[in-house]
């Protein structure tokens, strides 16, 4: 079982409070398309200080991980378009990560991919 392709950006800069910011994926797709595995992906982070996180223009809900951490379920077919605002007055940076996971349908066999963005927001 092969990982998912996951292409992010280095930095994202948040530069408003009132317009959300695009989070590009460069890339997101099975590395194998014979059609036996499910695609899923996932935005964790550890600030509070993200006043919404979107996908598809519709804001997501997040809830803790084991780690502290908060994760984000994003739609496979929202993917390329996930949205990040910031807090009013929030100035500083974070790192957020995305995991996408490939699952064999058959037996559930998994295989994920992990990139890490550096979130700036300069108010």
């Amino acid at each position: 079982l092969n990982g998912p392709m996951l292409g992010v950006p280095s930095v994202v800069g948040l530069a408003s409070t009132i317009v959300p910011t695009l989070l590009t994926l460069k890339n997101f797709s099975l590395a194998d398309r014979d059609g036996s595995e499910d695609l899923s992906l996932q935005l964790l982070t550890n600030t509070t200080k993200l006043a919404q996180v979107a996908a598809g223009g519709v804001e997501l809900v997040s809830y803790v991980a084991v780690d502290g951490r908060n994760v984000y379920d994003i739609p496979v077919v929202d993917a390329f378009a996930i949205t990040l605002l910031p807090e009013y007055g929030w100035s500083d940076e974070t790192e957020v990560e995305l995991v996408a996971t490939a699952t064999e349908k058959s037996t559930g066999f998994f295989n994920a991919t992990s990139r890490k963005v550096l979130v700036q927001a300069y108010m």
